[in-house]
């Protein structure tokens, strides 16, 4: 369990909420599909994301290439894809062509 809030009570909600921006992280992303574990959290985030006007996703690189087992959106209905610094060069290509990809400098030792 990631520890997030999500079900019927907070899709209900959820779906007569509207927002300006909606982050959100994923445990995998494998060419476009967004994957979590759970199906009741993917919808949540999907209903989360529907109802965004802008919208972030937030993943290291170890969810790059990886699939689990609910995809949930599609990475080209996302705006921003905010990772570390650890992907390579042909991933940053890859994943640029669906979004707007930003980097944030890690420390060395940074254990990722």
């Amino acid at each position: 369990n990631t520890g997030a809030f999500f079900g019927p009570i907070a899709n209900d909600n959820l779906k007569k909420l509207k927002f300006s921006k909606c982050f959100i992280s994923a445990n995998g992303i494998h060419n476009e599909a967004i994957s979590t574990y759970s199906m009741a959290e993917g919808e949540t985030q999907n209903i989360a994301l529907n109802n965004s006007r802008t919208k972030y996703l937030l993943a290291d690189n170890k969810k790059f290439n990886r699939d689990d087992f609910y995809n949930f959106y599609n990475l080209h209905d996302i705006d921003h894809l905010i990772t570390d610094d650890h992907i390579s060069a042909d991933l940053v290509t890859h994943y640029s062509q669906y979004v707007t990809l930003a980097q944030s400098q890690t420390e060395e030792g940074d254990n990722l």
